[in-house]
């Protein structure tokens, strides 16, 4: 029996509330030949309560179900990797959701290269989107990615693709990261500082990628009832160019308050530079009168008209 041609990784620890619809989300690509991993890191019985039913109606879900690791899980993935014949290998995050033709859109990008992921959008608390503009075909970025001395990363777990042959062809894949640096970047990199790298980052925003950390204390019931509405308005009629449109105001608005930004800066910039010149021009008029000064007090008649200033001084 031949491989799927995609095997879709979800990791999971404790997103109970929402990993069924990410799941769900997967299952309703429109490229079908797929095979769907959830990893349990260390799950509760919630979350297989969750995708129990899952499990039971699609056989092309399977559910590893492993203990706790020391980050997340990583080396579940490069297990799931190794072992597939897919060749091509995919990622969903358990709290947001893919678009139906996230995946079509990643095969197409892959013609030529070996890693992809999606125009990189994130949906606000209040629904507004916040795109973060980036492009892996860039050397310049790869490096922006790879610098030592900072954590940058514009590239989130969710929706990235890769084959598996460029996996394994790094002399190290997904393992336990080290404390403080995020587990996608740490994986990332590996493939960036590849000699043979090829990658691109798509023009085209087809995932639901939710701004986990400004919603810290919803429920999972409220983030399993938001992810809920969104899969909803995906599946309505006319949502790509909706969505679509709501991208392209995004990156306008992101263009023009840069633009004002800068505009700002540079007008404070400006108006501290007039500032420091009117000083520096204050300064040099009390030391010219300060030099004029200095040069009347060596003068004879300064000296010899001394006592009769002195007298004014005390008749004040």
């Amino acid at each position: 029996m031949n491989a799927p041609r995609v095997t879709v990784i979800i990791p999971t620890f404790n997103h109970p509330g929402t990993v069924a619809w990410a799941v769900r989300s997967v299952q309703e690509q429109t490229v079908t030949d797929i095979r769907i991993v959830v990893i349990g890191d260390g799950v509760t019985d919630a979350t297989r309560a969750a995708l129990a039913p899952i499990l039971a109606a699609d056989d092309r879900v399977e559910f590893l179900d492993r203990p706790k690791t020391k980050r997340h899980g990583e080396e579940y993935r490069d297990e799931v990797i190794r072992a597939t014949g897919s060749p091509v290998i995919a990622y969903c995050g358990d709290d947001d959701l893919l678009h139906p033709d996230h995946l079509e859109s990643m095969l197409e990008d892959l013609t030529g290269c070996d890693f992809t992921n999606p125009l990189p959008v994130f949906i606000n608390p209040d629904d507004s989107l916040m795109v973060i503009p980036t492009d892996l075909s860039r050397a310049d970025v790869l490096h922006w990615h790879v610098d030592a001395r900072v954590m940058n990363n514009a590239v989130s777990l969710h929706g990235v693709s890769h084959t598996r042959e460029s996996y394994l062809r790094l002399p190290e894949g997904w393992r336990t990261t080290p404390p403080g640096w995020p587990t996608d970047l740490h994986m990332w990199q590996k493939f960036f500082k590849d000699p043979a790298f090829r990658g691109r980052t798509s023009t085209r925003s087809t995932t639901a990628k939710f701004y986990a950390t400004a919603r810290g204390e919803l429920s999972p019931e409220e983030r399993g009832a938001e992810l809920e509405r969104y899969y909803e308005r995906m599946h309505r009629p006319g949502f790509t160019a909706e969505w679509a449109a709501a991208v392209n105001k995004a990156i306008w608005d992101n263009s023009v308050n840069r633009l004002l930004d800068t505009t700002h800066h540079h007008i404070l910039l400006e108006d501290a530079a007039i500032r420091a010149a009117a000083t520096r021009v204050e300064l040099a008029s009390l030391k010219a009168e300060a030099a004029e000064l200095d040069r009347m007090r060596r003068t004879f008649s300064w000296r010899i008209t001394a006592p009769l200033r002195a007298i004014r001084s005390r008749l004040r």
